[in-house]
């Protein structure tokens, strides 16, 4: 087409660049369908050009400045005349591939620079960004990216719907879809990394779930597609923008990769961002299959990511003889009044010589392909009580129980793991240096809540403190010392 350079083909596909807009225009050579980031104006309707931000955007970058200030920008062109950025295409037509490099200029000075790769293969598109390919200068960070959040986006009018693995799976329908107050649902991919209890509950009682897969699909009446996480999903999460919300009659997914974390706070009416100066290092990929017309519903997304599971990911490949990984939970506190006090006693949910015991009833059964994890085995169910200390708890059978129990686990050949944390604390603030915990804005030590097998609940009232990340290499080498004093070095 006039305009496009074709940068990749294969039997079934042909992708095309717009090196003037930004756009990308893959072409199902089976069905005629043209996949793309760019809705047309003939699709969309009158208003398309004041909704060039959210109908042609190849890419949402959000970046902060040394003092912390946030900037959003869309890339919606190839930059130039007063926009911030520039895109800037190189091919490998050998390699179907088209790689973008991207400059964010605010001041006219590089403060951030990226790159972008498209590549075709048997399934559809392919989009990555390298963590090789990112310089951040002059203290900008970059916060987030949205990849491509018009790819495959319907319309309202549209007889097909959007798939989101919340739960066991959510089917939306377009047709009739147009709520005017429609709201962006932004969702963690595998759910939010929080401890809070309260707000965990809720969720449950509303029916909201995480979103267990790190997928989503659209379907339109002529052709389907599945877009999938195959690179840094931990760090990203899934947006459905659904009609009404931005764009009108609009119905619009997208992955999101989350770089740095950050917070808004008021203080004397004044708001303020504070910006995690740790960057989510590694890769990040999504590959779009664009599916053919006998697999382009719901179920055909399931068969062909289960197939991508199944060839890419090793799911389903067992060893003749699978193994078989026992958790076991050591100790656990319980308090008990005495005379009048009220203490916290050791209460042992499983001793070193039942366990051995368990395993010597699973290799009578002929069961010898075994790995055990045991949890809770440090004083009262710590993980541990301040760093470089592993002391086994003596209800359990204490340090030479331990040894015992590692002994016989090296003769059967049988791996041996107790958990150990050195991330975090259980003790009071009083007992260690503040300058140990990581805090929150308000300078509140972290909490981490945990479990108790004495309940069977999460308890707000056992916890632990989160360690300051800096501590953590020194306190893990610490760690490791304890257990090879103990002469557990071979667990």
């Amino acid at each position: 087409a006039e305009g496009l350079t074709a940068v990749g083909e294969n039997d079934s596909f042909l992708m095309e660049y717009d090196e003037e807009n930004a756009d990308v225009y893959v072409t199902d050579k089976r069905s005629g369908k043209v996949w793309s980031n760019a809705v047309s104006a003939s699709y969309y309707g009158e208003g398309a050009e004041s909704k060039k931000n959210f109908l042609t955007n190849l890419m949402t970058v959000r970046v902060a400045s040394e003092s912390g200030n946030l900037t959003q920008y869309n890339i919606t062109d190839a930059g130039g005349g007063t926009a911030k950025y520039a895109v800037v295409p190189t091919y490998q037509k050998n390699e179907n591939k088209v790689t973008l490099e991207i400059t964010i200029a605010k001041t006219g000075i590089a403060d951030l620079v990226f790159r972008f790769e498209m590549w075709l293969d048997e399934d559809g598109l392919n989009c990555a960004v390298p963590e090789a390919g990112i310089d951040e200068r002059g203290g900008n960070m970059l916060v987030a990216l949205t990849v491509m959040p018009a790819f495959g986006a319907a319309m309202s009018t549209e007889d097909g719907y959007m798939l989101v693995p919340d739960g066991s799976g959510t089917l939306i329908h377009f047709k009739g879809y147009d709520l005017p107050n429609t709201t962006l649902k932004t969702m963690p991919l595998y759910g939010a990394n929080t401890q809070d209890i309260e707000l965990i509950d809720q969720n449950k009682e509303q029916n909201i779930y995480n979103v267990m897969l790190p997928v989503y699909g659209i379907r339109h009446h002529d052709g389907a597609m599945l877009a999938a996480v195959t690179e840094g999903a931990g760090d990203m999460s899934l947006n459905v923008a659904l009609g009404g919300y931005q764009v009108a009659n609009l119905n619009r997914a997208y992955f999101q990769i989350d770089y740095r974390t950050y917070a808004t706070h008021t203080v004397n009416d004044k708001e303020y961002t504070t910006i995690a100066e740790y960057k989510n290092p590694g890769d990040h990929a999504v590959k779009y299959f664009l599916l053919d017309d006998e697999h382009n519903d719901y179920s055909g997304m399931a068969v062909r990511y289960r197939r991508y599971l199944q060839e890419e990911c090793g799911l389903g490949r067992h060893a003749e003889e699978p193994t078989v990984l026992l958790e076991m939970a050591g100790a656990y506190a319980e308090k008990e009044s005495v005379l009048g006090l009220t203490l916290e006693q050791s209460k042992p949910a499983t001793t070193f010589q039942q366990a051995r015991t368990i395993l010597e009833e699973f290799a009578g059964e002929g069961i010898a392909d075994l790995s055990v994890v045991y949890t809770s085995v440090n004083e009262k169910g710590r993980y541990r009580s301040k760093a470089g200390v592993f002391r086994p708890d003596a209800v359990l059978g204490g340090q030479k129980g331990l040894q015992t129990l590692a002994a016989y686990c090296r003769e059967a050949n049988i791996p041996l793991m107790p958990e150990i944390d050195v991330f975090s604390h259980y003790a009071k603030k009083s007992a260690l240096s503040l300058d140990r915990f990581a805090k929150r804005i308000n300078e509140e030590p972290v909490k981490v809540y945990r479990y108790s097998p004495a309940t069977n609940q999460t308890e707000e009232d056992l916890f632990r403190y989160l360690t300051r990340p800096s501590n953590w290499l020194a306190d893990w080498q610490n760690m490791l010392k304890a257990c090879r004093k103990a002469d557990i070095s071979s667990v």
